[in-house]
């Protein structure tokens, strides 16, 4: 065969070589084919405590409360696979609607990472009864669009109320759940606020009457009330036993279940350029046994 014809093969050859195994890396799909996906029959609504209080530092080791809660919220997420959460957070005035449910556990882990506290004047106190309303429009209108789903509650506090007042009933939200937990964090000793967690230098928050550190005390019995109230059990946390909240997931018995709502996803044809690439190769190959079988024949 004529070199230059040759040589050309070869470039052509090569450069063919490079762009299928490009194409392959890529891995290109096209069309579309139905996934039915599984999920769990379950979905919990998150209420957290975002109050001063919940970054007194008396966790274990001198943790702050949130720093506590943020993980077992991962925890929760990862023990209970497929269902939906929703959250919703409050402090001393504002109630916020967080996450609307999703099965994306990817976006409870970020709820919890964004987790933080209310500033240190946002507030005039608060009571733990404040997201009650917001919280009952939120199941109210969840059993509304999914009757046929189990929705639990995890409301998450150090049951410290600061105003002067009665504690409302959480009774109201029962009808709505079929399970659920309270989650307690802090100690009875109690633990000291820093005025900035970014800048530890400034100190702790001071009590307005004493002038000295403010202490924040967990106050079980607000919180086993609301317990009560609401039919499901109170758990302290502080400890941060991780077989007790994997307990607490396998209490609320969720069933798997085949999504309504087939999810569609493209179809992978990366085998057929496999099939392109084979052939070139074997090509590659046989010409560089040729070559070597020339070279031997010149050396005689």
């Amino acid at each position: 065969m004529n070199p230059t014809i040759r040589l050309t093969l070869a470039v052509v050859r090569r450069v063919a070589i490079l762009a299928v195994m490009i194409v392959i890396l890529v891995r290109p799909s096209w069309g579309e084919a139905k996934v039915t996906t599984k999920q769990a029959d379950l979905d919990v609504l998150v209420v957290v405590d975002r109050t001063r209080s919940m970054i007194a530092q008396d966790g274990p080791g001198g943790t702050p409360r949130l720093d506590l809660v943020k993980k077992d919220l991962k925890t929760l997420g990862n023990d209970l696979p497929g269902a939906r959460f929703g959250a919703i957070t409050f402090g001393g005035r504002v109630v916020r609607e967080e996450l609307p449910f999703t099965t994306d556990a990817a976006a409870l882990d970020s709820f919890a990472d964004s987790l933080h506290v209310e500033g240190p004047f946002d507030g005039v106190g608060s009571m733990i009864d404040t997201p009650l309303d917001k919280t009952e429009e939120v199941l109210k209108e969840d059993l509304q669009a999914h009757p046929d789903r189990k929705r639990i509650l995890v409301f998450v506090s150090d049951g410290e109320n600061t105003v002067q007042g009665n504690q409302r009933s959480f009774a109201p939200l029962r009808p709505y759940l079929d399970s659920g937990v309270v989650l307690g964090y802090g100690t009875s000793q109690g633990g000291k606020m820093l005025v900035d967690e970014e800048d530890p230098s400034q100190g702790y928050m001071t009590d307005p009457e004493t002038y000295d550190d403010a202490v924040s005390r967990i106050d079980t019995g607000n919180l086993r009330s609301a317990a009560s109230q609401l039919g499901v059990e109170f758990v302290h946390r502080t400890a941060q036993d991780p077989a007790t909240l994997a307990q607490i997931a396998d209490s609320f018995q969720s069933a798997q279940i085949d999504s309504h709502d087939t999810a569609r996803a493209k179809q992978e044809k990366t085998w057929i350029f496999g099939f392109l690439l084979l052939p070139l190769l074997l090509w590659e190959l046989g010409t560089h046994r040729r070559v070597a079988r020339e070279v031997r024949g010149m050396l005689r």
